[in-house]
């Protein structure tokens, strides 16, 4: 089977994250290039959110990072996640001062966080996984909403953090590290006491899901927002997602225009294209002013075929590593 490998636009930025997009795209591109392999296209269901399996080779982000996230409806998560509400003003602000609060480094957003609070009370998930911890409030959130989840997260130790190089992306750094309080006795240090959180310490870069895999109904991603590292947790998902019962895997700070986010958007972009899951984010409900939920989702429906979508997950953490390769994380 021949394939071709879609050529990065070569249109005039209109922004400086705009050329950061087309810059990415490129190294993208060139990677792809190195990454052939030849793949028959499938179909892994007629679940509305899905569409067409296309070879891992056609990636939409070499093109461009943007369009890659489709705007949903709350009838229409509801009908991915049954039982779903859309957050309420109050939800919302309420969620928004722990963000507010410099102490609460890593934490997302409140429309962000009251859309994840509202996705696990909806699921009630046996198990979530969360690559970042931060200190812990997400995990905070999903213990409370749903009170018979186990939740397992990981971050990385201090140990293993490089010095981040002046300029560096954000990232699992040092340097960044640094900017926001982060110390390895304060990872965590909101459910250190709960008997429903699990606590990994380690480079998820480096995570094997191993027996964890097909085991986990929600998933989070917000941690090294880096593009090779977000691909490779996003494709680790893949592995740890529930086929059987279905899962869906959130990802945090992907849809604002920043260099951070369109590394987010890109690994997203890609999922999508590997896996045919139609990547989502919620629209702002009606008579909330100023919702802004910087999230994109995936919905695993139950039933996937489980073969399948762990080898094109196997590709990407490939992909991943080859991005890394070609340049290094700081």
């Amino acid at each position: 089977m021949s394939v071709e490998i879609t050529t990065p636009t070569n249109r005039t930025p209109e922004d400086p994250i705009d050329h950061f997009r087309i810059e990415l795209a490129k190294q993208v591109h060139e990677a792809a290039g190195r990454a052939i392999h030849q793949n028959q296209q499938t179909q892994f269901s007629s679940d509305p959110c899905t569409k067409e399996v296309k070879a891992i080779e056609v990636l939409p982000f070499v093109t461009d990072a943007r369009g890659t996230i489709l705007p949903a409806s709350t009838e229409k998560i509801s009908a991915c996640i049954p039982g779903y509400a859309e957050p309420t003003a109050s939800e919302i602000q309420s969620y928004s001062r722990y963000s507010d609060a410099a102490e609460n480094y890593g934490t997302a957003p409140g429309p962000a966080t009251a859309f994840i609070a509202n996705v696990a009370k909806a699921m009630s998930p046996s198990n979530a996984f969360c690559f970042g911890t931060g200190r812990g409030r997400l995990e905070s959130v999903i213990a409370e909403q749903s009170p018979e989840s186990l939740i397992t997260t990981i971050d990385i130790p201090d140990e293993l953090v490089t010095a981040g190089a002046p300029g560096a992306p954000d990232g699992n750094n040092a340097r960044y590290r640094s900017k926001l309080g982060v110390r390895n006795e304060t990872i965590g240090e909101l459910v250190k006491d709960s008997n429903k959180v699990i606590q990994l310490l380690g480079d998820s870069f480096e995570l094997n899901p191993g027996q964890m895999s097909n085991q986990f109904q929600l998933i989070v991603i917000d941690a090294n927002h880096q593009l090779p590292s977000v691909l490779n947790d996003a494709a680790n998902a893949l592995l740890l997602a529930d086929t059987e019962r279905g899962a869906v895997i959130i990802f945090d700070d992907c849809r604002k225009s920043s260099s951070l986010n369109t590394s987010v958007e890109g690994a997203v972009g890609i999922i999508s294209q590997a896996t045919g899951l139609c990547a989502l984010t919620p629209c702002p409900p009606p008579n909330v002013e100023g919702f802004s939920a910087d999230i994109g989702f995936f919905v695993i429906p139950p039933g996937i075929d489980r073969a399948a979508l762990s080898e094109r997950a196997e590709r990407c953490k490939a992909l991943a590593r080859t991005f890394k390769d070609l340049q290094p994380l700081v």
